[in-house]
């Protein structure tokens, strides 16, 4: 029985998928940090 988890096409678009999700988070730490213009911890 193989899993799509197992699956290399799967893998490669689930770890673009984190990947695209990281850079999402990054973008909007930025825009709030321009738009208070104070670090957010």
């Amino acid at each position: 029985m193989s899993f799509p988890f197992f699956d290399p096409v799967a893998r490669e678009m689930l770890r673009r998928g984190r990947l695209k999700r990281w850079f999402r988070d990054v973008w909007h730490y930025k825009a709030a940090y321009l738009l208070t213009n104070k670090p957010i911890l």
